[in-house]
């Protein structure tokens, strides 16, 4: 798993511990709240699919995604999380660029289209 998905991923600062990726992020949010975030990933045989667990300091519990690639993007959905009096459901996706990757997120719950919360590009120098 890691030979597929690391060289897709390795310009996202990520580490292995293992057969597992490993991302640790600070960020600061649109609003200027900070965030820690720890991000692992892995690939399942058994199903086929990639998984990941996101811990971070802006969520109401662990986000676990699952998914696979989508032509040249990996793109990964999460389970339903209960945010307050709504449920929401997360998709991330892993995109090779010419010039670096993107990785983005978007959510949506039962009465909303899936609505972009975040786009980064890591480019190479």
């Amino acid at each position: 798993m890691i030979d597929i998905i690391m060289p897709f991923v390795k310009g996202m600062l990520c580490d292995t511990i293992e057969n597992t990726l490993y991302q640790a992020l600070n960020v600061t949010m649109p609003s200027g709240r900070k965030s820690d975030t720890r991000h692992f990933m892995t690939f399942d045989p058994a199903d086929g699919k990639y998984h990941a667990w996101w811990f971070n300091g802006s969520s109401y519990s662990v986000m676990e995604f699952s998914g696979d690639f989508d032509g040249k993007n990996l793109v990964m959905t999460s389970k339903p999380i209960k945010m307050g009096d709504t449920v929401n459901t997360f998709r991330v996706t892993y995109e090779k660029l010419d010039n670096g990757y993107g990785y983005g997120l978007e959510f949506m719950n039962m009465d909303t289209p899936w609505t972009k919360q975040f786009h980064t590009v890591y480019t190479k120098k």
